[in-house]
């Protein structure tokens, strides 16, 4: 029974601020943004209590913890090889064209 009373309490809270920060931003012409993000947060707010048996925010920190891993190592790659990669990618011992879509004959033998 505490958990729903703290819910409750957590949603009344988030309104009288939004109550507030409409006031006060009256007529801003972010009001539209406000409200969608707002509308968001409450959404959450609303939806927090069911996710909570899910383990989402576990599942989201542990995503979120992969992705910047990956990001960092990516990196890391680039700043490791990428210097000595496009060093050697400008010299090249033959000339590198485009294919031009014609055939070319090569002659062999004396």
């Amino acid at each position: 029974m505490e958990a729903v009373y703290g819910w409750v309490k957590n949603i009344i809270y988030y309104m009288i601020f939004l109550s507030v920060v409409n006031n006060l931003l009256a007529d801003s012409k972010y009001g539209k943004y406000i409200r969608f993000f707002s509308g968001m947060v409450l959404i959450l707010l609303v939806v927090s209590p069911f996710t909570g048996g899910l383990h989402l925010d576990e599942q989201i920190s542990s995503m979120f913890k992969s992705i910047s891993f990956q990001n960092d190592t990516d990196d890391l790659k680039q700043d490791l090889w990428g210097s000595w990669y496009s060093s050697r990618r400008r010299w090249t011992p033959w000339p590198i064209r485009p294919f031009s879509g014609t055939s070319a004959h090569v002659a062999c033998g004396p």
